[in-house]
């Protein structure tokens, strides 16, 4: 139900519905928001790509899902309405609650009732202004996805500083290109040594591009793969 029709069915005298709560959490504290947003938008990317293989044509690969991205638009009331969820009037303790959410560093959780929306997150943007005179704070936020990857590695990345979030252990292999062999299949055969199945077809195009780009002939030598780069004659394609 939109807000204008649960206004329309208040002052008519009706209980109001059971609708959905938009509840945002972090660290142990949350915020519900006081008025419930008429709507919210939610959308995925699919990574899927496609190639063009000689004497076949083209062909797609199908990729691994994108992060989720939820978005919402709403206000904080400065005066209490009777179909708020929260007696809260003070909108600016909710937009100083949200903003330290956003720089806490840890992941949020957002969970809209009565939908399938229950899901860490972290809040990619939050914009708020006044401007119908009544002092109500109107906001819209973005939230994209927060996927937990269980870290095994307890050493840092030389460029990020970070540890790692990966849960497998890095292990290089080596092989061999041979004449004959076209490029695309040889990073079809380096990927499959260190790749599940999943990654393998985004990760093959990848390796491709670059060695077509950085010109290193590939026959003959030794590579060795890992899961995060290939070595060939010294020279170092990341993957």
């Amino acid at each position: 139900m939109s807000f204008f029709d649960t206004v329309l069915s208040f002052f008519g005298g009706k209980e109001l519905p059971q609708g959905c709560t938009f509840t945002l959490s972090c660290a142990g504290e949350k915020v519900v928001m006081p008025v419930t947003p008429e709507s919210f938008k939610a959308g995925i990317t699919y990574k899927n790509s496609t190639i063009e293989i000689n004497a076949i044509g083209e062909i797609n690969m199908i990729g691994n899902r994108g992060l989720e991205v939820i978005s919402f638009d709403g206000f904080f009331p400065a005066q209490k309405y009777e179909w708020s969820e929260t007696n809260d009037t003070m909108p600016y303790n909710l937009v100083r609650k949200i903003k330290r959410f956003a720089t806490m560093k840890k992941p949020c959780k957002i969970i809209i009732s009565n939908t399938a929306i229950s899901m860490p997150c972290t809040i990619e943007s939050f914009n708020y202004d006044e401007h119908d005179g009544t002092s109500d704070v109107y906001y819209s936020i973005s939230l994209k996805e927060y996927r937990y990857v269980r870290p095994t590695s307890e050493v840092k990345n030389g460029t990020t500083g970070l540890y790692s979030r990966i849960a497998e252990a890095s292990e290089e292999k080596e092989m061999i290109a041979y004449e004959g062999n076209h490029l695309l299949d040889t990073a079809n055969k380096m990927v499959s040594k260190v790749m599940p199945i999943a990654e393998q077809g985004q990760k093959a195009i990848k390796a491709y591009k670059s060695m077509v780009k950085s010109g290193v002939n590939p026959i003959n030598a030794t590579i060795k793969v890992s899961k995060r780069s290939v070595i060939i004659k010294e020279r170092v394609i990341s993957l």
